[in-house]
């Protein structure tokens, strides 16, 4: 696909990203977005929002890691999940009650 965005456009403006600047000159979606989201997170919406808002105010502990160690793997792993947990995102007890919302925070982003 063929854009007419200028390369100095990336220059002038720093604070915009290149997926900004691109989506910019894309056509709009024929469809609401809104809607979109009803039917790809069809349950615990609610959950779900809040457990997003959580991840990006906890940025540290969920951005990704690269080349690391099995050990800091699973440390890490370990520490995100004991933080969804205290959270109060999702309980053992899910499993009986609202089965559901383990797969809503199964969230790989």
């Amino acid at each position: 696909m063929k854009t007419d965005v200028p390369l100095q456009r990336f220059a002038q403006n720093p604070s915009d990203s290149a997926y900004q600047v691109a989506e910019a000159h894309l056509p709009k979606a024929s469809f609401s977005s809104a809607e979109l989201g009803q039917l790809l997170e069809p349950d615990n919406r609610e959950n779900r929002q809040k457990l997003k808002r959580f991840i990006l105010d906890n940025y540290d502990l969920f951005a990704p890691r690269y080349d690391v160690t099995l050990e800091e793997e699973r440390d890490l792993a370990f520490k995100r999940l004991q933080a969804v947990g205290q959270g109060g995102f999702i309980s053992v007890l899910d499993f009986e009650r609202n089965p559901l919302n383990i797969f809503a925070v199964d969230y790989d982003g």
